[in-house]
């Protein structure tokens, strides 16, 4: 079936910057509507709880223009204001998340209608009073959307009833198609005229009522149809014309009514070829095409639509009925001829009267297949059917039936011969061995020239045309059937007769050539197993052991080759040989096989044993080029240039593996990976040393730029220091950084929204509204000074209006807090010292929640700037930059204690470590404790710096060869998007606690894991 496709991705592209423009053109159309319902608004303005009412009701145009009016009434109340803005700001961004969340599905999964038609849904509900353009954009995206969703569901129908007409519930598959006569159904009636509807309505009732006939004649189809397959079972011959009668009669009425659907689908596909004359813009994405090809099926299935349910059941009667006819021809049971009566059957066994019962069943199985007659357009009669030469099939049965008539006259002259001959005696021959220079000598087979009269007119029997080329249509087409009983009647009988007296006189041949035949298979599946050996050794990686094994098998191997050439000579002397009559032909083809086979053993070693020397010689040059990195490894460690160390022996690591998917060798594998591993941890060792100190440095200079205020330098310190860490200690992080970072995270967290940064994209704006904002305030400052104070408050309002606009994008703006606080004080200074009092005490409060904790600590900051002087202003702001972690609380003695004993724990445990890893471990752990408590210990610091240098680097460098290989098989996963199958190797890899310190290995998890 042909739709329209409207669902590309350049559609998609266009739909979306459609959308962007018609979100563009929505916002300048609610400034209009703004504007003008600003002038004709009503003198009441409406109160908060109203105006939630509109908010709820998703009226947010004409809530945002009550707030204004609401705002200049109350400028006190801007933060209730400011709230409500901010939530309606936010519900209006959720449409263009929505539209962008559906134009993303459309792109990307553009089958999947339901998740469309869900977010279509929920993009309706989001604002009351949407703009035409948004209107239009859903719409539209509803469009395409039902047709995906439609077109998917015809697709899951139409597969439906296939899978049903498959399990042969034809009934069940016809009611599933007629499951989407409903696709597009309102749409036709609501575009077409009455008179078409109406047309349309009848010829559908139709289809649907001969559905439920179909249905109801079911049974006695069935009946009919079972009914007659049991007595064909039975193979009564009388019995079988008036049961096929009353099957036929049922099959006839079932044929009228699929004609009935085939030619009412057929009208409905021609009105609606008329209407898209009419109209050429309608497409097959509509009520009528769906319908249609419900009905009719789809022209790649066969099996598809009512009419492919009906004609699958019709056509799986006619064909079930063919099997049961061939079957009663062919259980007609013959009494077998061979060696073992051949000589003594008499005349009157012979079963000729059972064979005039094949014709009679061939008439019947004609008079079935022409039941396809009576289908209307049935294209698809002769396709996928089992025995599509069913008529040739019956011929071929009687004709044989007649012919062995021929075939008994030879039986009764062959019983005359051998009545003659039965004093001819069975030669005796010994066998010597194989390998011996002695072969076997012809025997008597002079007693078998009697025999060559009957052979010869039994074998023109057996090799008549007619036989033997219906034998090779059965061998290449499986069309045609086979009769067992009656062709092994024919074939044996015949064959018996041609082959008999031939058999006596090459009973010797077939023993000596058997033997022969045995032994070459016995010498052949020797060498098999030696070669298949050794391309397993190769396939395994071990090619030097193939090589050896091929070498000492191919000595062997010549000697044989000449004694199994001589078997073949030998069986090829006798006059018999080679010819299809021949009892040893066979065993002989063993022989001649077995000597053809020895030879490509030899071709095939040539081709193994290249193979190895090259796998050797690649092995090799990687083992080489291994040694080669690792030496190199082993001068950049000693002249100190580490970062070169790890990189050559990482390049060698690699070679190691290269050179054991050539040539495995467990004691170089162990060897390698003991001295890879042994450097790598001299390489990270001893850059630990340096690591160490450089972090120090990092960690100081961090301390000094935070406890400066210079927190963004402090983090970028902070980083480096990690990265630098982790080329020594992997994921084993530092606590002293930890700490730090997030003292410093915590700082930045109080500064964000201070100042708008250059890079912001409303940066101009903002910028542009202070400093209209400070050119009020400066001239209503001085209009005040000069005695003009009516206009000088004035102009500060209209300042504090462009703070406003600023605070609603930037509420913790430092310069808009600033100056509205100058322009409050400026107006009414009685009323400022107030509200000064009311924000220094609302702030020691609200500080403690964590919700109001930034807006807090920006108030109090704002207000120093204010009045510096403020009895103590300046202690609160240092007791809140403390409990925030702004900075650091200074330490007190109870700390400088505790610090110093764990100083002195640590120092005690460090002398009697030694090297013991988890000693020095836990003596780390108490100097990181006690560096907490007083970052200035600088006993502990120094300890701590000698036990990471003594701990060593703590992340590995190189994994082992095997485990690299592991490393690589799950890169190559990853790569071919088998993401399970990377995780499942990754995992084991971890599994090793080496392993656990590795970076690559951990960086691979990660990738893996955000990909699941």
């Amino acid at each position: 079936m042909s739709f329209a496709q409207n669902s590309n991705k350049e559609n998609y592209v266009q739909n979306k910057n459609s959308f962007l423009i018609a979100q563009a053109n929505s916002k300048n159309k609610n400034s209009e509507n703004e504007n003008s319902t600003l002038q004709k608004k009503s003198s009441t303005t409406k109160t908060l709880k109203e105006i939630d009412e509109m908010i709820a009701d998703t009226d947010y145009t004409l809530a945002l223009i009550e707030l204004s009016d609401y705002l200049a009434e109350n400028p006190n109340e801007l933060d209730f204001v400011q709230k409500r803005i901010d939530k309606i700001m936010k519900a209006r961004s959720q449409y263009l998340v929505l539209a962008n969340e559906l134009l993303d599905v459309m792109e990307s999964e553009p089958e999947n209608a339901q998740k469309k038609l869900e977010i279509i849904s929920r993009l309706e509900k989001v604002e009351k009073n949407p703009t035409e353009e948004q209107l239009s954009f859903i719409r539209q995206a509803k469009i395409a959307a039902q047709f995906t969703y439609y077109r998917a569901q015809f697709r899951r129908i139409v597969e439906q009833s296939v899978n049903s007409v498959e399990n042969g519930e034809y009934v069940q598959a016809v009611t599933n198609i007629q499951k989407g006569f409903d696709m597009y159904r309102q749409e036709f009636y609501d575009e077409n005229s009455k008179t078409i509807c109406d047309r349309v309505t009848v010829l559908v009732n139709k289809i649907n009522d001969n559905c439920k006939n179909y249905s109801s004649a079911q049974d006695k189809l069935k009946n009919s149809y079972n009914d007659f397959l049991k007595v064909l079972k039975s193979g009564n011959v009388k019995e079988c014309n008036s049961s096929y009668n009353n099957f036929y009669r049922e099959m006839q009425k079932f044929a009228e009514l699929r004609n009935s659907v085939y030619d009412d689908a057929q009208n409905l596909k021609e009105i609606f070829v008329s209407l898209q004359k009419k109209n050429r813009e309608l497409t097959e994405a509509s009520y009528l095409p769906f319908i249609f090809r419900f009905t009719l099926g789809l022209e790649s299935s066969s099996k598809s639509g009512i009419i492919g349910a009906m004609d699958s059941q019709f056509n799986t009667y006619v064909e079930g009925i063919k099997p049961e006819v061939l079957n009663a021809v062919a259980n007609i049971k013959l009494q077998t001829i061979d060696n073992s009566n051949v000589a003594s059957v008499k005349q009157n066994e012979l079963p000729k009267d059972k064979l005039s019962n094949v014709l009679s069943f061939s008439r019947i199985g004609s008079d079935v297949n022409k039941m396809y007659n009576l289908l209307k357009n049935d294209k698809d009669k002769k396709k996928n059917f089992e025995f599509v030469e069913y008529v040739q099939s019956t011929e071929y049965a009687s004709t044989i039936a007649q012919t062995l008539n021929e075939s008994y006259k030879i039986v009764e002259r062959f019983q005359n011969v051998n009545e003659k001959l039965k004093t001819v005696s069975k030669p005796q021959n010994a066998v010597e061995g194989i390998r011996s220079k002695n072969s076997y000598a012809n025997v008597m087979i002079e007693c078998s020239r009697e025999y060559d009269e009957c052979a010869k007119n039994a074998n023109d029997l057996l090799n008549a045309i007619w036989f033997n080329d219906y034998k090779t249509k059965i061998a290449k087409d499986k069309k045609y059937f086979e009769f067992s009983s009656i062709d092994n009647h024919y074939a044996v009988l015949n064959k018996t007769l041609a082959d008999v007296c031939f058999q006596k006189s090459q009973n010797q041949w077939k023993e000596t050539a058997s033997y022969f035949a045995s032994a070459a298979g016995d010498i052949c599946n020797y060498y098999k197993g030696e070669y298949e050996k050794a391309q397993l050794l190769l396939e395994e990686r071990y090619p030097k052991e193939a090589l050896e094994l091929i070498e000492k098998t191919d000595k062997e191997l010549n000697e044989d080759s000449k004694t199994l050439v001589q078997c073949r000579d030998t069986l090829a002397a006798n006059k018999n040989a080679g010819q299809e009559k021949s009892p040893f032909v066979q065993e002989q083809k063993i022989v001649i096989d077995s000597v053809n086979l020895m030879a490509s053993f030899k071709a095939q070693s040539v081709k193994t044993k290249d193979k190895c020397s090259q796998e050797i010689m690649l092995s090799q040059l990687s083992l080489n080029e291994a040694e080669h990195r690792y030496s190199q490894a082993v001068s950049a460690f000693k002249r100190g240039d580490y970062q070169s160390a790890r990189r050559n022996i990482e390049l060698s690591s690699g070679k190691y593996k290269e050179a054991f998917d050539h040539q495995e060798s467990s004691s170089t594998r162990e060897h390698a990976d003991k001295k890879l591993a042994t450097l790598g941890q001299q390489i990270n060792d001893e850059e630990n040393k340096l690591v160490v100190v450089e972090v120090r440095k990092l960690k100081t200079r961090a301390k000094s730029e935070y406890f400066n205020g210079n927190f963004e330098r402090a983090e970028n310190l902070l980083a480096q220091a990690k990265s630098r860490w982790a080329v020594t200690n992997g994921t084993e992080e530092d606590e002293e950084i930890k700490n730090l970072q997030a003292l410093v995270e915590t700082a930045l967290s109080m500064k964000t929204g201070r100042v708008i940064p250059p890079t912001a994209p409303l940066y101009p704006e903002m910028s542009q509204l202070l400093s209209i904002a400070n050119q009020y305030f400066d001239s209503g400052n001085k209009k005040i000074k000069n005695g003009n104070r009516q206009e000088g408050i004035e102009l500060l309002s209209q300042a504090k209006k462009k703070l406003q606009e600023v605070q609603l994008v930037y509420p913790l703006n430092q310069e808009a807090s600033l100056l509205t606080l100058k322009i409050d004080q400026l107006i009414n200074p009685e009323s400022f010292n107030e509200m000064f009092v009311q924000k220094v005490n609302a702030a020691k409060q609200n500080y403690k929640v964590a919700s109001t904790a930034q807006q807090a600590y920006a108030d109090l900051l704002d207000l120093y700037e204010i009045r510096p002087d403020y009895p103590g202003l300046k202690k609160l702001i240092r007791d809140v930059q403390i409990d925030l972690g702004i900075v650091q609380k200074p330490v007190d003695n109870s700390s400088l204690i505790k610090s110093n004993q764990l100083t002195a724990e640590a120092q005690s445990i460090v002398k009697s470590a030694g090297t013991n890893q988890n000693q020095l471990r836990n003596a780390l752990a108490k100097l990181d404790q006690a560096i907490l408590l007083n970052p200035n210990n600088d006993q502990a610091i120094l300890l701590k710096d000698r036990v990471q240098i003594s701990l060593g680097g703590r992340a590995s460098v190189v994994l082992s060869s095997s485990d690299e290989a592991q490393y690589q098989k799950a890169i190559q996963e990853l790569q071919k998007n088998n993401i399970l199958g990377a995780y499942a190797i990754v995992e084991q890899l971890l599994q090793n606690p080496k392993n656990k310190r590795s970076t690559k290995v951990l960086d691979l998890q990660k990738k893996v894991k955000a990909l699941l």
